[in-house]
């Protein structure tokens, strides 16, 4: 009995984190509001929360800020052109839906096609960008390498986001935890992936490592431990 009100139990932790991950959720929601921002804050909240999943999260508002603060112009830049490249998938989709042709019936299905590397893509760019400093061109060519790569947990992570957004359609209390929940649980998946491409030493990745990356440059192991 004693244990049920011992808050170092597992149920108070994971309960614990939950409070941080409703916590981080808002600060998210508040920092997208300006539209433009959505970049900076999305790779605020995937600082954060790889942190958070493995107990190394120490100041929740503080390492948000500082993330976002120091993330801000890539950020941003990446977080325009992901809203562009959706809106301009989406639109086109139903364009060419509406037409009700053969021809525009094929385009759409390349466009689907198309959408759904965007979507892989969704999965690893910001976190990518929480966890290693690279050019945003470079950045988006190791999210679209790393989302092939790892295709099965790619489809997972897609699948929980949706599902999280899903469910807080009936649970309507879910709401609070939103978007935080999808990057918690994502995050799990994240970390186990974002660490194979953290250098294990200063000197740079023989060919034969970067062979087992799956090709990755190796610009991209130039992780920003502090960052």
């Amino acid at each position: 009995m004693g244990r049920l009100f011992d808050l170092n139990n597992p149920f108070w932790n994971f309960m614990g984190k939950l409070v941080d991950v409703a916590w981080l959720n808002i600060l998210w929601f508040v920092c997208c509001i300006p539209i433009i921002t959505i970049g900076p804050s999305t790779t605020a909240l995937y600082y954060v929360m790889l942190k958070l999943v493995k107990d190394e999260e120490g100041k929740l508002t503080r390492s948000f800020f500082h993330s976002f603060k120091q993330n801000f112009k890539q950020g941003m830049i990446i977080g325009c052109i992901m809203i562009a490249v959706g809106i301009f998938f989406g639109y086109d989709i139903y364009y060419y839906f509406q037409q009700k042709t053969t021809v525009g019936f094929v385009i759409a299905i390349c466009l689907i096609g198309l959408t759904s590397v965007y979507v892989c893509m969704s999965m690893y760019i910001y976190p990518i960008l929480a966890r290693f400093d690279n050019t945003v061109k470079n950045l988006f060519r190791h999210t679209f390498l790393v989302s092939i790569r790892h295709l099965p947990k790619t489809i997972l992570m897609v699948i929980i986001t949706v599902a999280v957004t899903a469910l807080q359609l009936f649970v309507p209390f879910l709401i609070v935890l939103g978007y935080g929940l999808a990057a918690f649980l994502n995050s799990y998946l994240l970390v186990g992936i974002l660490e194979q491409y953290m250098p294990k030493e200063e000197l740079p990745p023989t060919p034969e490592q970067l062979a087992e990356m799956g090709g990755v440059d190796p610009s991209m192991v130039t992780a920003m431990e502090d960052k």
